[in-house]
């Protein structure tokens, strides 16, 4: 949703409605804890390097090979 008074709307009309033939139930969601804050800056993808620990990164899984 573009703004809480949207999704506040969106609960108000759809909860308990039917969906399908089923009731369905829509609520806001409950973190069971707060957010860790973010760093406040872009931190960049992820490099290869990151990945070398796992060992398998870069074999072949399978899929189309072209010829």
């Amino acid at each position: 949703m573009d703004t809480v008074e949207d999704a506040n709307r969106c609960i108000k009309y759809l909860n308990q409605s039917v969906l399908e033939g089923r009731y369905i139930t829509v609520e806001r969601s409950r973190r069971k804890r707060p957010r860790t804050p973010t760093p406040g800056h872009y931190l960049g993808l992820k490099s290869t390097r990151d990945y070398g620990h796992r060992g398998d990164h870069g074999r072949y899984r399978g899929g189309w090979i072209w010829s």
